[in-house]
């Protein structure tokens, strides 16, 4: 299930974006904003202004930042996740470098990680805590300015890219071990409710979110939770990445990322945990912090394991067509248009690898298509 068919449980849902919400049937109000972020923040803001709404949620990270970047912050004041006029919370929730520099601050275990403005200096520093390492932009999502480098060519590489493009560059060491996060609901800094678990099967990339997840249980994870919560008096649904250290079985926070993540969606999670959770929320009659638990079995979103099971899983093993057969079961609260949207960017990702001149084509005609901001 999406995140409309969540919050259309307890609430009439008003979507914009560019186009996606508005296939969604759980979209009472469909509006549609540009593909800009910055235009699309003062879009909202409009919207916002003439209009009145019992809760606003952004769910993208680029227009997160945008309306924090553009325009008057007091218009953010009483429904931004946190205080806007606060830079040192709003650094901390956008930022994976100040998210490391800063965590220890508040108790949360994070690997060790360095600021660097110098190739020389994040050479000297990789040799001495030695390879492989991890690099790493301010922003991003997905993995899009996350790198592991296993030697110094490769660190030199990834370093220059985020140099060139922030002047600046994370190293942090890496850990050896299996990522893991929590998706979690907020009221004014405490939990409410929150899911962890276990990722597998990371989609398109390794840093991408997981295809399939395991529950995970591990005494450290609340204290975290509650941690990042008081450090941010968060408002709403946030999502923590973590990673778990094989050798010692310690739980290292890795970022916030300020906004509803996958682990939001899926129809247990829905139907049996989430969805009266938000409802409390929102009553504002919460009391204490609840944690999904609901067995140990894997959970495979539909379409996304499809596409992974397609690219990538070893078919060979019982667990991949089990993981299927789990998400082909999701695929019962899906949503037929969004499925297809879905399908349509795994072809056109497809394109990209057995067609790059077609690739580059469509490529250009979607930049002629955004060049003319979408403002109705």
């Amino acid at each position: 299930m999406t995140l409309p068919a969540l919050l259309s449980k307890s609430l009439s849902v008003t979507g914009l974006s560019p186009g996606t919400l508005s296939l969604s049937r759980y979209v009472a109000q469909k509006l549609t904003c540009s593909r800009d972020p910055r235009i699309a923040a003062d879009q909202m803001r409009e919207l916002i202004a003439r209009q009145h709404f019992d809760w606003i949620v952004v769910a993208d990270d680029a227009l997160f930042r945008a309306l924090i970047e553009s325009g008057e912050r007091e218009s953010l004041r009483g429904w931004f996740p946190v205080d806007p006029a606060r830079d040192d919370i709003l650094a901390f929730v956008t930022s994976k470098h100040e998210f490391a520099l800063r965590a220890a601050e508040f108790g949360i275990p994070v690997p060790e990680s360095r600021l660097f403005t110098l190739i020389s200096e994040c050479a000297e520093h990789a040799s001495t805590l030695g390879y492989p390492i991890i690099t790493k932009g301010p922003h991003g999502f997905s993995g899009a300015e996350v790198s592991v480098a296993a030697c110094e060519s490769e660190l030199r590489s990834a370093c220059e890219k985020m140099l060139d493009r922030y002047g600046k560059v994370l190293l942090q060491r890496f850990v050896c071990g299996a990522s893991a996060s929590a998706a979690v609901l907020y009221e004014r800094g405490k939990p409410v409710a929150y899911k962890a678990y276990l990722t597998e099967c990371q989609y398109p990339s390794e840093h991408s979110a997981a295809t399939v997840h395991r529950p995970l249980r591990h005494a450290s994870v609340e204290p975290i939770v509650s941690a990042i919560g008081a450090a941010t008096g968060f408002n709403g649904m946030a999502g923590i990445d973590f990673v778990l250290e094989n050798e010692t079985d310690r739980l290292f926070a890795i970022e916030i990322n300020p906004r509803p993540t996958s682990a939001f969606s899926g129809l247990r999670a829905d139907r049996a945990f989430f969805a009266p959770a938000v409802a409390r929320f929102l009553r504002g009659d919460s009391e204490a912090v609840e944690r999904f638990d609901k067995g140990d079995a894997p959970q495979a979103y539909f379409p996304d394991y499809a596409f992974y099971f397609l690219d990538r899983a070893n078919k060979s093993t019982a667990d991949s067509y089990r993981h299927l057969r789990t998400a082909l079961g999701e695929s019962a609260g899906a949503e037929l248009p969004i499925v297809a949207w879905a399908t349509a960017r795994y072809a056109y990702d497809r394109v990209g690898r057995f067609a790059p001149r077609l690739r580059s084509w469509l490529d250009s005609r979607r930049r002629v298509r955004d060049s003319s901001p979408r403002t109705d």
